[in-house]
């Protein structure tokens, strides 16, 4: 009788009862399938998806583990029901023979990778144009879009001495650089105003100088990089042969490669770097931005004797000033603070000038760019 009900249970509900569970691993599955289809549009989602499936704790073995036990319950179901009521019940036989126990996931990608990794290449296409799209924009924005007067586009260039130019607007700078590096017309966001000669010849400006080379300042070299590295690139990008490069790095001080950075040396320490290295640079046309700018005066001094001797090597050489003088102690070289008591005064000796047909004192005028006839001496 007892038999009887359970082979009537095997017979009659127990398909029902899987019936029941096929279903749930039907609706499973159907969610399973959703946070697939939206775990591709979110780069991070279909990392997390793809990690999960690779290392065999994904939703596709999660689904294997399902079938694998409603299996096992299934067939311990039918020996149990055998081995009582049909066998005798005092001879043990196991069920779990080797490892049929032990569940074995797989390293499997997920089923949607190849359409998650294509629309994902497309969505860094899409970022990496409009990225650069955005940076030759910002490359060719001008920081100082006012105009410059029309007496102050006429630079005047000498190739046998230091050309100084000053002014207290970065748009001299980007004029410049337009003016030798780019052809006309090119950015609509800047084209050169500037009228420019060297040595009395104009500067055409239709195509870009030969052996232009700018100089920034060391401030605006990543500092991440070693001062080994930037040295290595000068090399390498110049062809410096072994003898020039031995004498480059003879140049420099052993304590700047102690493991530092260079944005980790000193203001000085990073122009000597620079400075060791302007020498092999080469190029025809030098435009030098502020190297100077908050460096003592030795550094000052270094500085000009390796722009005059690119003078002397037969390169133009522009140097862009952030002062109009340099102002040094020399009884006090190593004072690091000084006190200036006469700075102010000094600054309002150049508040008024002398009106020589009225005898009156005007307002000074303010110069946007001073040119130096003289050089740099």
């Amino acid at each position: 009788m007892e038999r009887k009900a359970i082979e009537d249970y095997w017979e009659n509900d127990r398909p029902k009862i899987e019936q029941d569970e096929e279903k749930l691993r039907g609706e499973i599955a159907q969610v399973i399938d959703k946070q697939k289809q939206l775990s591709i549009l979110f780069p991070t989602t279909f990392y997390n998806l793809t990690a999960l499936e690779v290392s065999s704790r994904g939703y596709e073995n999660y689904l294997s583990f399902y079938n694998y036990a409603q299996k096992n319950q299934r067939q311990f179901a039918r020996f149990w029901i055998d081995r009582v009521y049909y066998n005798d019940v005092k001879q043990l036989v196991s069920f779990i023979k080797g490892d049929e126990i032990i569940f074995h996931g797989e390293s499997r990608p997920p089923t949607n990778y190849i359409s998650g990794l294509v629309l994902h290449l497309f969505y860094f296409g899409v970022l990496l144009w409009v990225s650069y799209i955005r940076f030759k924009r910002w490359l060719h924005t001008p920081i100082d879009k006012k105009a410059f007067n029309e007496k102050d586009r006429d630079i005047q260039l000498k190739k046998d001495r230091i050309n100084v130019l000053y002014s207290y607007r970065r748009g001299l700078r980007d004029q410049l650089y337009m003016v030798f590096s780019e052809k006309p017309g090119k950015s609509k966001f800047l084209s050169p105003t500037f009228q420019v000669t060297i040595d009395g010849d104009p500067v055409p400006g239709t195509v870009p100088a030969k052996g232009f080379v700018y100089i920034c300042h060391p401030s605006a070299i990543p500092g991440d990089i070693r001062p080994m590295d930037l040295i290595s690139f000068i090399v390498r990008a110049n062809r410096v042969p072994a003898p020039g490069k031995a004498a480059l790095l003879r140049g420099l001080s052993s304590s700047f490669y102690n493991g530092k950075t260079f944005g980790r040396l000193e203001p000085h320490q990073q122009a000597e770097v620079l400075l060791a290295g302007l020498p092999y640079i080469k190029g025809c046309i030098y435009l030098v931005d502020q190297l100077g700018k908050n460096m003592p005066l030795s550094i000052l001094v270094k500085l000009k004797d390796q722009l005059q001797t690119l003078v002397k090597n037969g390169a133009l050489v522009i140097y862009l000033t952030p002062d109009k003088r340099v102002d040094a102690l020399p009884s006090q070289p190593e004072r690091e603070v000084l006190d200036l008591p006469d700075w102010f005064e000094a600054v309002e000796a150049h508040r008024f000038l002398l009106d020589e047909e009225t005898g009156k004192w005007r307002t000074m005028p303010q110069q946007e760019t001073e040119f130096d006839p003289q050089g740099w001496d």
